[in-house]
């Protein structure tokens, strides 16, 4: 287990922040070695951006999007799964 920590020096949105954590994540995952990566995340709007059943319509929330959907390709295999926050 590893706990990691991430602190935006900016003004975020609940979503960016998701998006900051996801991104952070997967590059954590890579950095350590891995080749398959499977993400659960609380956030339904970012599962289903990431899984192309969403648009994201916003410019920033577009570049937050487009930037995350460039790093599966570092991994053989990745998915992501929303689960309820309950």
């Amino acid at each position: 287990m590893m706990v990691q920590s991430i602190c935006c020096e900016f003004k975020a949105t609940n979503n960016e922040v998701e998006y900051e954590a996801l991104i952070a994540g997967m590059n954590l995952a890579k950095d350590l070695g891995a080749s398959r990566l499977q993400v659960f995340c609380d956030s339904f709007l970012v599962a289903s951006q990431m899984n192309e059943e969403l648009a994201a319509k916003d410019s920033k929330m577009i570049l937050y999007l487009d930037l995350a959907k460039s790093l599966p390709t570092k991994f053989a295999t990745f998915s992501i799964k929303q689960i309820p926050r309950a």
